[in-house]
């Protein structure tokens, strides 16, 4: 195993895994938006500290996929500087919504509907009575 060049390596890199799993973690409650400043920043303040400890590992393919998270995270929010508020609102707006899966069940056909999806009665393949 190689040796650590740098002390605090170790910590660093918990502390990037650590962050990058909460950002995750949030997006994935919906408590923040995947194009928020707030995801951004953590994304990218923990592809850094990971980017350190592999880099004292000498986990180079590791450096490089982190430096790449990096720059992605810093992409988004170059583009979100140079958007004023009321676009990115406005964008927001005309994006489709995700859908929810809302099975509501159909008695006269047997047929489970997710709402706002086709049913089989809507495209002709009706259950039979």
């Amino acid at each position: 195993m190689q040796q650590m060049l740098f002390p605090g390596a170790g910590v660093a890199g918990w502390a990037g895994a650590l962050c990058t799993a909460a950002a995750y973690g949030l997006v994935s409650r919906r408590r923040v938006e995947p194009d928020s400043r707030l995801f951004q920043t953590m994304n990218i303040l923990g592809g850094a500290l990971l980017a350190v400890s592999a880099a004292a590992s000498g986990a180079w393919p590791s450096v490089t996929s982190n430096f790449v998270w990096i720059l992605i995270g810093l992409h988004a929010l170059v583009g979100m500087h140079r958007l004023p508020r009321a676009a990115r609102t406005w964008i927001a707006g005309r994006m489709p919504r995700r859908r929810t899966a809302a099975h509501v069940v159909d008695s006269h056909a047997n047929v489970v509907q997710t709402e706002g999806f086709q049913t089989s009665r809507q495209i002709g393949l009706e259950a039979p009575r």
